[in-house]
């Protein structure tokens, strides 16, 4: 799986209000996919409609996220 490819961000409705609810801005959301040390698996767990992924990764700021995502 690529992350190194060009990366547009979609937030849709309903997880436009997630990182806030957090205390992470969408932005620093969006920096941990440039983390050269991150980590990228499958969500196995709650993919049923759509193939999910989980990424774990460091926002500039050393920050830890866990992000939930899918390719679209």
């Amino acid at each position: 799986m690529k992350t190194d490819e060009a990366i547009q961000f979609e937030w849709d409705e309903g997880n436009s209000r997630k990182p806030k609810k957090h205390d992470v801005e969408a932005k620093e959301t969006e920096e941990v996919f440039f983390d050269n040390e991150k980590v990228i698996y499958r969500d196995v767990f709650h993919s049923k409609d759509e193939e999910r992924f989980i990424l774990l990764g460091k926002t500039k700021t050393k920050r830890l996220l866990y992000v939930v995502f899918t390719y679209r």
